[in-house]
């Protein structure tokens, strides 16, 4: 008898336990090798298939929209404190894989690119998972001289037409250029102080709306709605309606200091002119030196060149800052400025190069429309 319940309830077991196994695979079935292989192509159609996955919202909350669907981390703008993970409510198993969590995190450098990444935390060293990885995203990765594995590409925004080239391991790890933008699939550590390994995929540098379109669409939504769009443009206007990029006291002259300074400068010009055995009348020495003094007391204050250097600060603050770092700038105590090079929203040499530039060009300009009647008049001027 006992023989007998044992050849009856041994197969029962077996059959019992492939049951629970085939309701823990039923149940795991949101994310598949499939949706990891779609994954793998670092852009917009693993949210479209996660839109299109049953049952996603049992692992944990959900950012959705039409055709569209991301897991939805607490804040995707912090940096070490997990809230840009999303335990979710239960381990999901892939071919060996153990996916524990999602991670999303973004982060604006401004002048030095935005940073979108994305993907999964797994259970296990490096090389088990790479090996438990689906075969085709294997055979996209190689190691790094840092030792991860990766696939990294690059796009330069003015080709036409645009297409992803692959970036060599001596340009990895760089800044983008301007310009361009870089999509990264990454298999290792997720931080310097973490021992978690993840799969990840990121987007950064420069991407135009048309890019972040193709590969974060949710990230293209918020950063290039109208009405957020608008809300930076007020902050703009507010900090440049009491901007003075030029408020040193080496531009506060009397009229008396530029009037000795043009007749100085007309002394030496005089000085080249002899050596080089090239006359002019008197009349052009006196047309020379109101000239110049035009010149002086138009660039003292240099109005014109403020405008133009305004013009490009607002432009840099509309391009490489988010909301709230304009907000930071608006808000922050004199000298404003400071704020934009502390907020990555320009260099410190690209913010002193604008305006080294723009005072240049506006000076250049106005000097040539003030000297071409007196060439046109006398004949060819010699350089300063």
């Amino acid at each position: 008898m006992q023989k007998l319940l044992h050849r009856l309830t041994k197969p029962l077991i077996g059959l019992l336990g492939l049951l629970m196994l085939s309701g823990g695979a039923q149940a795991d079935a949101t994310l598949t090798a499939d949706l990891l292989r779609t994954f793998a192509r670092c852009d917009s159609s693993f949210f479209t298939q996660l839109a299109n996955t049953p049952d996603l919202a049992s692992l944990g909350p959900l950012d959705t929209q039409p055709g569209f669907a991301n897991f939805k981390v607490a804040n995707p703008k912090a940096l070490e404190d997990k809230s840009n993970q999303l335990a979710f409510s239960r381990p999901i198993q892939i071919n060996g894989l153990t996916i524990q969590s999602y991670y999303d995190h973004y982060n604006n450098l401004g002048w030095d690119g935005r940073y979108w990444t994305w993907g999964f935390v797994l259970k296990g060293s490096q090389q088990d998972i790479l090996k438990a990885l689906p075969a085709e995203i294997r055979a996209m990765l190689h190691r790094d001289k840092g030792g991860d594995w990766v696939r990294a590409e690059r796009i330069k925004l003015d080709d036409t037409p645009r297409a992803w080239q692959p970036i060599n391991d001596e340009a990895s790890g760089t800044v983008p250029a301007h310009g361009t933008a870089e999509r990264v699939l990454s298999l290792g550590p997720i931080s310097d102080n973490s021992s978690d390994v993840a799969l990840l995929c990121s987007l950064q540098g420069f991407p135009d709306q048309a890019l972040l379109q193709a590969i974060r669409p949710d990230g293209a939504k918020w950063l290039f709605d109208p009405a957020y769009q608008e809300k930076k443009k007020q902050l703009v206007s507010e900090f440049l309606d009491t901007y003075e990029p030029f408020s040193s006291e080496v531009f506060n002259k009397s009229e008396q200091a530029l009037r000795d300074e043009a007749h100085a400068f007309i002394e030496k010009q005089k000085a080249a002119y002899a050596a080089a055995h090239v006359e002019r009348p008197a009349a052009f020495w006196t047309e020379y030196e109101a000239a110049e003094l035009q010149l002086s007391r138009e660039m003292s204050p240099p109005t014109r060149a403020s405008a133009l250097v305004k013009i490009l600060i607002g432009a840099y603050m509309m391009h490489y800052g988010d909301l709230e770092d304009l907000q930071a700038v608006v808000q922050a105590e004199e000298p404003r400025w400071t704020r934009l090079i502390m907020n990555g929203i320009v260099s410190q040499d690209a913010y002193f190069g604008t305006k080294s530039s723009g005072y240049v060009a506006v000076y250049e300009r106005r000097q040539d429309e003030l000297m071409k009647p007196l060439a046109e008049r006398y004949g060819k001027m010699l350089a300063p």
